[in-house]
């Protein structure tokens, strides 16, 4: 049922709210609650607990992350910053001082690039010993292998391994696909993780109607929350094949092109999605041209792939 009270919201705000929509489904949740599980038993468990997510660009992978690191925000006190999840990022071109440097600034060290490799390790321990930090966890992990050879960064991932070892704490890393890399080149590392949890995009296979099935719920729910007084609906078979057509099944290209067309309908005071501001939403936020895909929502649509059961 639509609220209607947050309907009637200045304009500015409905749009910034279309923003802040995040969607939880079920493969997406069950990391999550592994996330959760690995930062409970770190307490009680005899070496550090660690977890790996992999998956391609645009899946979700650090809306993920960010969103476990809201639940766990820094606590601000006279005498020090509590952080219980510490959130960093690996730089592009990756080295062990400008990854114990990224660490330091997002603890709160003042001067966080003073000093040698060594100094900035024990400040780093020090830190997370004061700041109580329970769980690390480092994203774009895939820049530990280089770009250039292929080969793993062998120096920083043994420094990273003996930082998560020492401090023992959680750890989660995420990152593309070849991230996973990092595991097979160092098994010291690896020990300390499963298998990856990998989150993939969105499928439509015909002889596997569920994947259909979560791409439309999906969408179900992505309307539902919308501040619009009609729906179009997007779970309709051949909308939501459209959809899919238009994103590949990749979650950051179907929130781009719902969130767009969510816009136009607010501004224009559309009282829901339509055809036309699909197809405008797609020609300005999808890169039609550079991917290769002509506008699902105007003309012909590719043929829709006969599922073999399966329902909403």
């Amino acid at each position: 049922m639509k609220n209607n009270a947050l309907m009637k919201r200045p304009v500015r705000e409905r749009l910034a709210y279309i923003e802040t929509i995040r969607i939880w489904y079920p493969r997406m949740r069950a990391i999550f609650e592994a996330i959760e599980t690995t930062y409970d038993l770190n307490e009680i468990s005899a070496e550090p607990q660690c977890l790996m997510i992999t998956g391609p660009t645009g899946v979700g992978k650090s809306t993920l992350v960010k969103s476990y690191c809201e639940l766990h925000l820094p606590v601000v006190t006279n005498e020090v910053t509590y952080h219980p999840v510490l959130y960093v990022t690996v730089p592009a071109k990756a080295t062990i001082r400008n990854l114990a440097t990224k660490m330091l600034l997002a603890i709160g060290d003042p001067l966080p690039a003073k000093g040698t490799i060594g100094n900035q390790e024990l400040r780093l321990l020090g830190f997370l010993n004061t700041c109580k930090v329970e769980m690390m966890i480092v994203d774009d992990l895939q820049h530990f292998v280089d770009r250039d050879s292929e080969k793993v960064l062998h120096a920083i991932s043994n420094w990273l391994k003996n930082l998560v070892k020492e401090a023992e704490v959680a750890c989660v890393f995420a990152g593309l696909p070849e991230a996973e890399e990092v595991l097979l080149a160092n098994p010291q590392l690896g020990r300390l993780f499963g298998d990856p949890y990998v989150l993939s995009p969105f499928d439509w296979k015909p002889d596997q109607p569920q994947t259909a099935t979560e791409f439309r719920t999906f969408l179900k729910t992505l309307e539902d929350m919308l501040l619009l007084p009609q729906t179009m609906p997007l779970t309709d078979i051949e909308m939501a094949w459209r959809c899919y057509v238009a994103t590949e099944g990749n979650m950051a290209y179907l929130m781009n092109l719902i969130r767009r067309a969510a816009h136009y309908a607010v501004l224009r005071e559309h009282p829901a999605l339509d055809m036309s501001l699909l197809a405008e939403a797609f020609d300005n936020r999808l890169a039609g041209k550079r991917r290769g895909i002509s506008n699902p929502f105007v003309g012909n649509l590719p043929p829709i792939p006969k599922l073999k059961g399966g329902k909403l």
